[in-house]
């Protein structure tokens, strides 16, 4: 059974769903998207896990502009308000630098992390390549020719080549995307988010169980991302997925599934065999 409702975030309205027993899991949308790019890992994570998906401020059903610099509040918000003293974080490529900076911010409520796609505030290697997010070509897109406009672009961007030839995962990319509004777009820039906050020097601080997950066929900044953040986690482990770019959980849902639960049924054993006083 799914437990929909709403959380008051500093003024706005998160929208959420809650579904199963266990240990607490959150799992963090990114850019354009919401809470329904979950929809075959909420089914199969709640077997064992309380599963807590929400649409992000600005995104989905969620009210407000988008805002990273927000994030980790709205997320502590949910949280409190369903009684969560500890979870996993899973944050998807924008909502892994949620996840990341929930884990440095609250270490003591992050049980382990994982970072799908995502980038690294920080990181001394400009996003200026061919995969790069334009998001002022973004913006001029949305002022000048409208939403559509913009969405078209988005979705043609290299991110997506694998979903594109995919009919139902396009199709429901296509979806999501058409929800978001753009209201950030005149002031998003890429990067920094996040209130451009440094990532890069706090990694070693991350010393709960890590998982990094990137698709083989993701862009070449995001591959670059997930070895620098292998490289500085003390306790990460990579799975490269095959036959994904940055949609993988949509993807192959079944490898992706068996990887994340895998990784949890590994750090849960890993947890009971630490000595009591460590």
């Amino acid at each position: 059974m799914i437990e929909r409702g709403r959380v008051d975030a500093g003024g706005e309205s998160l929208y959420y769903e809650v579904e199963g027993d266990g240990p607490a899991l959150v799992l963090v949308h990114g850019w354009t998207l919401n809470c329904r790019m979950w929809d075959e890992q909420r089914s199969a994570f709640s077997a064992d896990h309380r599963v807590i998906c929400y649409d992000r401020r600005g995104f989905g059903r969620s009210s407000g502009q988008p805002d990273t610099v927000r994030d980790v509040d709205d997320l502590v918000a949910l949280l409190d308000r369903l009684d969560v003293p500890r979870a996993t974080i899973l944050g998807m490529s924008q909502g892994g630098w949620t996840a990341m900076y929930f884990a440095l911010d609250h270490p003591d409520r992050t049980d382990a992390l994982i970072l799908q796609g995502s980038i690294l505030p920080g990181l001394n290697l400009p996003f200026t390549g061919a995969d790069r997010v334009p998001s002022d070509r973004y913006a001029e897109a949305a002022r000048a020719s409208g939403m559509d406009a913009m969405r078209a672009l988005w979705i043609a961007h290299p991110f997506y080549a694998v979903a594109r030839t995919r009919p139902d995962v396009e199709r429901r990319l296509r979806d999501m995307v058409q929800s978001y509004s753009g209201d950030d777009l005149s002031r998003i820039k890429v990067p920094p988010l996040g209130g451009g906050r440094d990532a890069v020097g706090r990694l070693a601080e991350l010393q709960m169980p890590a998982l990094i997950l990137v698709g083989d066929s993701d862009v070449p900044y995001v591959k670059v991302v997930a070895a620098a953040l292998a490289y500085g986690i003390p306790h990460a482990k990579t799975i490269v997925l095959p036959g994904c770019d940055h949609l993988a959980n949509m993807e192959a849902p079944e490898i992706y599934n068996q990887a994340v639960l895998q990784f949890l049924d590994d750090a849960r054993l890993a947890q009971r065999q630490q000595p009591a006083n460590h």
